[in-house]
């Protein structure tokens, strides 16, 4: 709102229709929480551990570098997120290599575009 010297009143000749209501509490609370795990913002290497930690209650530690990792074409950048897991937890290496395979897609799903992640599972 600005002043202008010598008018004190407008007037709006124009009839407006189409406004939308206001948001409610709940939905801009929803919309924050969706973007801030979409794929538009970057992620620090702090915020891939915690994803991993929460992802599965076995998973202790986890640990984020930078990496390389060949593909069709070459060589490409990619994140190693080393998880640390009590090897007493888990009864087979079939069941390590499906934790390996559902936490690399889970992190994937979270992440920007053509980010790409060398999960390794490490038992103490």
């Amino acid at each position: 709102y600005e002043s202008h010297p010598g008018i004190r009143t407008a007037e709006n000749i124009i009839p407006t229709t189409g406004a939308i209501p206001a948001r409610t509490e709940l939905q801009i609370i929803t919309e924050a929480s969706a973007r801030l795990r979409s794929r538009d913002r970057a992620l620090t290497f702090s915020e891939i551990a915690n994803w991993a930690r929460t992802f599965d209650p076995r998973i202790k530690r986890a640990v984020c570098e930078n990496g390389v990792q060949r593909a069709e074409r070459g060589v490409r950048r990619c994140i190693v997120v080393t998880a640390y897991v009590t090897g007493a937890d888990f009864y087979s290496e079939d069941e390590t290599s499906v934790l390996r395979t559902r936490l690399q897609s889970f992190l994937k799903s979270r992440s920007p575009v053509n980010t790409q992640f060398t999960v390794e599972i490490v038992k103490d």
